[in-house]
């Protein structure tokens, strides 16, 4: 027998499989379906494409048998999202958020502003949300009694809040004293740190 097996061919051997295969669904399934039968393979061969439907295989339930059970899983129902597109009367109609780059870099400098201003202390935020559902971004108008050396000229306006962050000068001293403090930390031991150390030695006296 083994040496007839390895004489047939990959061809052979795939029908004789097929071949088994249909004889042992037309054991287990019968012609015709009956109500509460069981979808069979031999069952789906007959149905043409399409007519199997959700409801059609709901009441069947897979039973501990020698028969295998093809159930069609039905359709998930997507959650209906609420298509506000504002905060509503309570919060004078504030808009819904548009997220942008820009006004994703805004929002981070805003809730890193302790690092920014160390001298001032702000309230924690414990927000989970990265960002809040609705915002509104306003511009700051000066007043009629402001004299001109108050107002800002056109190069000194920027458009965004990081922009303008970027661009003060106490910024940009804490944000240089800083980096400082950090590359310091960092070179602490190793050859930059002590080509310093050594040089400060020759200096003294």
């Amino acid at each position: 027998m083994a040496t007839e097996v390895s004489n047939l061919s990959e061809e052979q051997i795939d029908t004789l499989l097929r071949e088994a295969e249909e004889r042992l669904a037309s054991k287990s399934a019968g012609s015709t379906r009956r109500p509460g039968q069981k979808i069979t393979a031999q069952l789906l061969a007959k149905t043409p494409a399409g007519s199997i439907t959700p409801e059609a295989t709901k009441d069947v339930k897979p039973t501990k048998t020698d028969d295998v059970a093809v159930r069609v899983p039905e359709p998930k129902k997507k959650k209906e999202k609420d298509a506000a597109d504002d905060a509503g009367p309570d919060w004078f109609g504030l808009p819904k958020t548009i997220l942008t780059p820009e006004t994703k870099r805004d929002f981070q400098v805003l809730r890193m502003r302790g690092v920014i201003d160390t001298k001032h202390h702000f309230r924690k935020d414990t927000r989970r949300d990265m960002f809040p559902k609705f915002s509104a971004f306003g511009t700051i108008v000066e007043g009629s009694m402001e004299g001109k050396g108050a107002r800002l000229t056109r190069k000194e306006r920027k458009q965004t809040i990081s922009q303008e962050v970027l661009a003060s000068h106490t910024s940009k001293d804490s944000f240089r004293k800083r980096y400082d403090k950090i590359q310091e930390r960092k070179q602490s031991g190793k050859k930059a740190f002590y080509k310093k150390l050594v040089g400060q030695r020759r200096r003294r006296p």
